[in-house]
């Protein structure tokens, strides 16, 4: 979809967009805000969520041109009679900015959702905002980092520390994939994303692994090659920093090797070792961009950032 820009400004809202759209508009954040997803994500999520997920765009009435959008995707929980809508994929473009078109499609894709626990991870510049208009009161004790590596400066040589002979790394298959499921389940709280992840990984664009010990399920990697050919590493979840370390190193070294344009990595604040792997990983020269801070209304779910190295995505998922 090839739409003229407005120049005189008059705003629809329109749910459901076709793939095009929601392409245009990512490749339009990653210019202006350095935001990517594969371009697999959309269809996913909606095949996926069903009625549970929503998609609303901002159009200009008269070219039909996409200039914002919001999303959200609402979970169950396992042990509490609870839901927990995620909202994400909040993005107007730079020039349509200070209109209030932001709020709008936030008031919109909100309106019907508020006896949920409503939860998303802001932007540093956002997080008072939510706080004070929106009532996102409950704050995730921690912070997540975003870092780019070049690949220039990707360190090429394993370490021969990841070489485990306890530690076995495999492609994720239909046939181990409840050992991922499990292994997910254990750090997500009481929120029930099964289906989710499971689409996530089998995504055609997933380089998926995990890690085994002895028989028991000790990581799980994801390597994803998203819109502008960016190399998102997430989820990365590992008992220890050496099995996040042999996991990463796998994931680098492999389908994408000499295919992307950055790696990218979203690190808990609080898991020190997770810093570490990127500075070594990067030998030192990791970028860091910004932060995201993990907000809700009602209550908050409880994940282990320990084992967090790098978390799923950033649009409908908590890590």
């Amino acid at each position: 979809m090839n739409k003229m820009r407005p120049t005189c400004l008059n705003v629809v809202y329109r749910d459901d967009p076709p793939q095009e759209v929601f392409i245009q508009l990512m490749r339009s954040a990653y210019a202006s805000d350095l935001w990517s997803l594969a371009e697999t994500d959309f269809c996913m999520w909606k095949r996926v969520f069903g009625r549970r997920f929503h998609m609303l765009v901002a159009y200009d009435e008269a070219s039909f041109y996409p200039i914002g959008c919001i999303c959200s995707a609402t979970y169950n929980h396992r042990r509490r009679n609870a839901k927990t809508t995620v909202l994400g994929l909040y993005y107007v473009r730079k020039e349509f900015r200070g209109k209030g078109i932001g709020n709008e499609l936030f008031r919109r894709i909100i309106s019907n959702k508020k006896d949920h626990n409503l939860y998303l991870n802001g932007m540093s510049y956002m997080v008072e905002k939510y706080r004070i208009h929106y009532d996102f009161v409950v704050t995730t004790p921690w912070r997540v980092v975003w870092y780019q590596i070049r690949p220039q400066d990707v360190c090429q040589d394993t370490p021969s520390s990841t070489h485990d002979d306890h530690v076995t790394i495999l492609p994720v298959t239909m046939t181990n994939l409840p050992c991922l499921l499990d292994y997910d389940s254990s750090l997500q709280g009481d929120l029930d994303r099964t289906a989710y992840i499971q689409a996530f990984v089998m995504q055609p664009c997933a380089d998926s692994k995990l890690a085994f010990c002895e028989g028991k399920t000790v990581g799980v990697g994801v390597a994803r090659l998203l819109i502008n050919d960016e190399l998102f590493i997430g989820p990365l979840y590992a008992d220890t920093f050496e099995i996040a370390r042999a996991l990463l190193y796998s994931l680098l070294h492999g389908r994408y090797l000499g295919h992307y344009r950055n790696v990218q990595m979203q690190i808990p604040s609080v898991n020190e070792s997770g810093s570490r792997l990127v500075e070594e990983i990067s030998r030192g020269r990791c970028m860091t961009d910004d932060f995201t801070q993990g907000l809700s209304t009602k209550f908050r779910v409880d994940t282990d950032p320990s084992r967090i190295y790098s978390t799923t995505e950033y649009d409908v998922s908590i890590v």
